[in-house]
């Protein structure tokens, strides 16, 4: 059968039952999809942009730049937000300029500008998003306004020149692998606001000494500062409830810790491989403690479980200090009070 022909019948009984094909079904040059927003392209010295009738939107830049300053109009349209991947992979970007026009940065805006050493947020900013700045391996240092409510997940993972950060109050979330692999961050101030610190949020940050969690936050996710090998300080909160898996492993400087009384469960790995670790004291709130919960702590001699009806999983990695290479097993050489 002619193929125009079937083609035809599939049209037909589409526009009788209101329902149109997709454009990339008719034509391999479609420019907008059916509902999608009206816009024409344009180009703007490096910089290429989508006007939209009532404002601009950088969409994309030449991978060769250096230096980019973006304007604050074109076309005489107030220049109001930066798309998704509009910098990605500009390997030679070494510095933008963001006007106060902007109120908003994509997905993965500048994801492996790999020598962006500088960057302007301004203070109409209130999100960054999702993987921004990954892997901005020379990033050394960045203001976040006082407007921002959430950092996205993978925003500054892998950003290895990052010294310190100040996350101003208001924000209230800290993604996923926000800042992972931010292996130079010494400090970072964490503001009372946030309530939420997602998993892997600072594993790797091999050079932060101390960390301080606000009050509010409930839960220290998975892996959220596992292999923070100079860390030697930690604060919890209050309002800690649960310590999840291998919240702290290879925490390798950490030296004591006090966990409140609020905490209930203390998960498989939580304190694995913190070598350092001398003692601890478990309190009488705490439910359950997962395996190798305490795995590998070479130098815990002391522990302390106040709560005699805690639940510890019966394995020899549960509390260790200690591997027969021989048998195979871990073992534990100390004193466990309770």
């Amino acid at each position: 059968m002619n193929i125009k022909k079937i083609f035809a019948g599939i049209m037909a009984v589409c526009v009788i039952g209101g329902v149109m094909p997709s454009v990339d079904m008719v034509s391999d040059n479609a420019v907008i999809t059916a509902n999608a927003e009206d816009y024409t392209e344009g180009k703007y010295e490096s910089l290429t942009y989508k006007n939209y009738g009532d404002h601009i939107e950088i969409s994309g830049c030449d991978k060769s730049a250096t230096e980019v300053v973006i304007p604050a109009e074109i076309e005489g349209l107030p220049v109001a937000s930066i798309g998704d991947s509009a910098f990605n992979g500009c390997k030679t970007l070494t510095s933008t300029v963001i006007p106060d026009s902007i109120t908003s940065i994509g997905k993965s805006a500048f994801w492996q500008c790999e020598k962006l050493t500088s960057v302007n947020i301004q203070e109409n900013i209130t999100i960054i998003d999702n993987g921004v700045f990954y892997s901005c391996k020379s990033l050394e240092s960045i203001t976040i306004p006082d407007g921002v409510t959430s950092i996205g997940n993978f925003a500054f993972e892998g950003c290895e020149s990052l010294t310190s950060i100040i996350i101003p109050n208001g924000v209230t979330s800290i993604g996923n692998s926000a800042f992972d692999n931010c292996n130079s961050l010494t400090s970072i101030t964490i503001p009372d606001s946030v309530t939420e610190i997602a998993s892997y949020a600072f594993k790797r940050c091999k050079s932060l000494e101390s960390i301080t969690i606000p009050d509010g936050v409930t839960i220290i996710n998975e892996e959220t500062f596992s292999n923070c090998n100079n860390m030697t300080s930690v604060t919890l909160p209050e309002s800690l409830k649960k310590i999840g898996l291998n919240a702290f492993s290879a925490c390798v400087g950490l030296t004591s810790i006090t966990i409140p009384d609020s905490v209930t469960d203390i998960e498989s790995g939580a304190f694995g491989r913190c070598e350092t670790l001398t003692s601890i004291i478990i309190p009488e709130s705490v439910k359950k403690i997962g395996s190798t919960a305490f795995a590998y702590c070479a130098d815990l001699t002391s522990i302390t479980i106040m709560n005699p009806e805690c639940e510890i999983s019966d394995t020899s990695s549960t509390i260790s200090n200690g591997y027969d290479d021989d048998n195979k097993n871990h073992y534990y050489n100390g004193t466990i009070y309770g």
